[in-house]
């Protein structure tokens, strides 16, 4: 069991237990006498019961960590007052309930992470506007159903979004313009729809995610004609014109593009009716035309001659990943 006696180090500012083999409960006496606590890790342990709603009185709390125990429960409303907080994950337990709304109150967070509970309920409309400093929001593995908030649009420091393994519907909202950091886009296995360009508009918006490694969207309900949204955007001549303002950007601007024109292949190939997805012939000849365009362009915007061992582009084909 976690020592209660620890409750009486009133001068405590950092306190770490995990990866270790403590069971039992959270004791409740943690978050009543350690008014000075900045950090508070019990991540990886055997831990049960419930997150103590005391925990809320560590007013100078900026760090909770409770990841991988087996706590339940519901998130308890009143952990909103951790004005301070940068860091809440609890993820792989077994919490249940809605994520509290008063958590995207404050400002202050950069991680959010819940992924691997049993977690109910719809994100705020006001999510984006509310969280300006956020960097990782990792929703993962739960009950989540509703929208993606167009507000997302705002929080343009997101460096990973992992909303996969959900219940997320409706379309996906072109909101990742702004998040030149992003590198990490993970929305599988939800119920996304797309009918049309007009729906698939946020791959669009994904031009500009120049440090853009993983993107996942499989297993969804998209369908529509993608390429009417990809090329005309990337051939603009007013993206060209930035691009030469601020610098020589060209390769970066070509692999961006030849991701995308991929992304583009993998989600022809992923529509419910297997009468309308690509045949594996148009893949492989579209898979060629991206390499071909890719590689001719070259690292640094000259053209260059590959050896045939390095023309090869894998296609991976694998389950959701709840991060």
């Amino acid at each position: 069991m976690v020592p209660v006696n620890l409750a009486n180090c009133s001068k405590l500012r950092v306190l770490r237990l995990g990866f270790n083999q403590f069971s039992g409960s959270i004791p409740a006496e943690l978050g009543q006498t350690l008014p000075k606590l900045e950090m508070l890790d019990l991540g990886n342990n055997s831990l049960t019961g419930v997150i103590p709603s005391s925990i809320a009185n560590l007013s100078s709390l900026t760090v909770l960590v409770l990841m991988s125990n087996n706590l339940q429960g519901i998130i308890p409303e009143e952990l909103g007052m951790l004005s301070y907080l940068t860091t809440f994950v609890v993820q792989e337990n077994s919490l249940n309930g809605s994520i509290p709304p008063v958590l995207f109150n404050i400002s202050s967070l950069i991680s959010f992470s819940v992924v691997g509970n049993q977690l109910q309920g719809t994100l705020p409309p006001s999510l984006g506007a509310k969280l300006p400093k956020i960097k990782n929001l990792l929703l993962g593995g739960n009950k989540l159903s509703g929208t993606i908030p167009t507000s997302l649009s705002n929080a343009s420091m997101l460096q990973r979004i992992s909303l996969p393994t959900n219940k997320f519907c409706g379309i996906v909202p072109p909101v990742f313009r702004a998040m030149i950091s992003l590198f990490h886009l993970n929305l599988e296995e939800n119920q996304f729809q797309a009918r049309d360009a007009e729906d698939l508009s946020f791959i669009d918006s994904l031009v500009n995610c120049s440090n853009l490694q993983v993107f996942g969207i499989a297993f969804n309900d998209l369908g529509g004609r993608i390429m009417e949204v990809i090329y005309p955007s990337m051939l603009s001549q007013e993206q060209e014109d930035d691009d030469i303002e601020h610098g020589d950007i060209s390769a970066v601007r070509k692999k961006i593009e030849s991701l995308v024109s991929v992304v583009a292949l993998g989600l022809a190939c992923s529509v419910e009716s297997p009468n309308d997805r690509l045949g594996r012939t148009d893949v492989a000849a579209q898979m060629h035309a991206v390499r071909d365009k890719f590689v001719e362009f070259g690292v640094h915007g000259v053209k260059q001659e590959v050896s045939p061992a390095k023309l090869t582009i894998p296609l991976v084909v694998g389950t959701p990943r709840r991060i």
